[in-house]
């Protein structure tokens, strides 16, 4: 997100979230209009940066290939997890956000049992949980433990190490940070 914001708006920190939203965009099929309103630019301006940017990310096109190529195949693409979605070949890009998405959900409810022992021995409560974030309440008391639960949930099947974004929110005071796991004290 950083190098596209970086390269179509000249800063990577002040344009972080535009670049996120423009990756996504393209990845999960925005249309060019919507793209051009968003962006306040024409839609020839979106075509150009469109080709630019498929240009130098060919993965993404070949990948999108494959799964139109599965949707033709077996009508429907299974998530990491197994869950299948349904769709027509012409509907491939809502395919990807389903694998991405859905797959992060997934992992998402996974990893709250696995969890649930920990979360009991800390006082921690779920609060909410969608396709790729948890809430959690936590007592004070209980915040030196949270580098505990925050490796347990990044445990994963995929072979890599995890990120996570934590936000906390104490009374009205909200305070931000991005941390990798060992960082975070």
């Amino acid at each position: 997100h950083a190098a596209v914001a970086l390269e179509l708006y000249g800063d990577a920190e002040k344009f972080y979230a535009r670049g996120k939203r423009r990756n996504f965009a393209l990845i999960y099929g925005q249309g060019v209009a919507a793209e051009a309103h968003a962006d306040g630019i024409s839609e020839d301006e979106v075509r150009r940066r469109r080709q630019e940017y498929f240009a130098r990310m060919p993965g993404y096109p070949r990948f999108l290939a494959r799964i139109r190529r599965l949707l033709v195949r077996q009508g429907y693409v299974p998530s990491y997890y197994g869950r299948e979605y349904w769709l027509n070949p012409e509907l491939a890009y809502i395919a990807v956000n389903h694998l991405c998405q859905g797959s992060a959900g997934e992992f998402v409810l996974l990893r709250l049992p696995a969890t649930r022992a920990l979360r009991r021995e800390l006082g921690i409560n779920v609060l909410r949980t969608t396709h790729d974030d948890f809430t959690f309440e936590v007592p004070k008391e209980t915040l030196g433990e949270m580098p505990r639960l925050f490796a347990a949930l990044v445990e994963n099947p995929f072979g890599r190490e995890l990120a996570l974004d934590v936000e906390l929110l104490l009374a009205d005071v909200r305070v931000d940070f991005v941390q990798r796991l060992g960082h975070i004290a």
